[in-house]
């Protein structure tokens, strides 16, 4: 079911490497033996594994490793509707299928279009980070080091969800992140955004990293209106006013299936977690005068909040659980691995699209400086510091 597949920190060392087959009742078989005849592989996956030869007990459960339990996984067996389940499953195991392209499964590795696009935003999100820390090293910034995949993620959702003939997305997120994507993705100038950090509060009305703007973003010469809200409180507070916002242009604009105008909310791990109106959201998303036919969730998991670890912020394994009570499905992915990153925002713009509603982009990745950058996270989290100053 994905509950413990991600491979950070190496989950998967805890998976056996021999396959017991006695427990599927297939004790009879050895891990070579071919699929017996009469036994239907499905079709999305080919007529043969990667390595070619006929399907083999061991290629067999290899190929579902691979599609379930690499950098990317998705939890889905909690929804109630079989043909959301057999849909996702069905993109998640033809994508390393010999006919992937033709079964209408999501192309494995992306294009190199998209790997240049990918590796250009990564660069750009990168290098006005550091240009932020070595310009204003004493200033908070709520940087995205460590996270920095989410703008490819992002821009992944708002193109494909273009493509799909989205016109609108009303955007939401915290402070986490924010300069970089008023910048990388609204095109806000470097030089305002450095002169905001010169300003004072009362000049401005609110920090610079709960400002707001619109922008007409060009994806494949076709303009995507996209606002980011400001969001003049704690965390998690804008996410209602997104979402009223979008039901009212959908309204506004005669948007019946809701699918020209749509939400996308970033969060981080531990509010996503903690803070009420995150639940109180998910309770409202289907009912007809609240939806808005779907909301693209996007957590940027860093694994910790301010300086508290996951064991003692929340009782459950993971931070999206509480997704699970509108039946909406949660695609883990390891930030670091950039093509599960992208396959994995295709999924939830298409998902979206064909079903209208909510899905969970957990974003697993780390927080490479302190909390604001200027607090020392080597006094809080000694060895986290440690392995993330090490990390490449």
């Amino acid at each position: 079911q994905g509950l413990d597949s991600v491979d950070l920190h190496q989950l998967l060392c805890d998976h056996p490497e021999r396959i017991n087959l006695g427990v599927f009742g297939l004790g009879h078989y050895h891990e070579d033996d071919e699929i017996p005849a009469g036994v239907d592989v499905p079709a999305v996956w080919g007529a043969s594994p990667p390595g070619g030869g006929p399907w083999t007990f061991r290629s067999f459960v290899e190929h579902l490793r691979r599609c379930y339990a690499d950098a990317l996984t998705v939890e889905h067996q909690h929804m109630e509707n079989q043909t959301e389940r057999y849909w996702l499953e069905e993109r998640l195991e033809g994508r390393f299928g010999a006919h992937a392209a033709e079964s209408g499964g999501l192309a494995p590795v992306p294009r190199d279009e998209q790997r240049k696009a990918a590796l250009r935003q990564l660069i750009q999100a990168d290098q006005l980070e550091r240009l932020f820390g070595e310009k204003y090293p004493t200033a908070k910034r709520f940087g995205i080091r460590g996270l920095e995949s989410v703008l490819p993620c992002l821009h992944t959702i708002l193109g494909r969800s273009r493509d799909l003939g989205a016109e609108r997305v009303q955007l939401g997120m915290a402070h986490r992140g924010r300069l970089n994507v008023l910048v990388n993705v609204l095109g806000k100038e470097v030089s305002e955004v450095c002169s905001e950090f010169g300003e004072q509060v009362d000049f401005l009305g609110d920090m610079k990293y709960h400002l707001g703007t619109r922008s007409d973003v060009d994806y494949g010469g076709k303009n995507l209106q996209v606002t980011l809200l400001p969001n003049p409180s704690h965390l998690e507070a804008v996410n209602p006013v997104v979402l009223g916002i979008t039901r009212a242009k959908q309204d506004y604009h005669g948007d019946e299936d809701m699918r020209r105008t749509m939400a996308v909310l970033l969060h981080g791990d531990a509010a996503f977690s903690g803070q009420g109106v995150i639940a109180e959201c998910m309770q409202l998303a289907d009912l007809p005068e609240y939806s808005t036919g779907g909301t693209i969730h996007i957590v940027l998991n860093n694994m910790i909040g301010f300086t508290t670890d996951p064991r003692a912020a929340r009782s459950s394994y993971h931070c999206t659980n509480v997704a699970k009570v509108n039946d909406a499905p949660i695609i883990h992915v390891n930030a670091d691995d950039v093509d599960a990153v992208l396959f994995a925002a295709e999924l939830a713009a298409e998902y979206r699209h064909v079903f209208r509603k909510d899905v969970v982009v957990d974003l697993v990745g780390y927080r490479r400086l302190g909390h604001s950058e200027v607090d020392d996270d080597s006094l809080t989290q000694p060895l986290t510091r440690r392995v993330t100053q090490q990390h490449p």
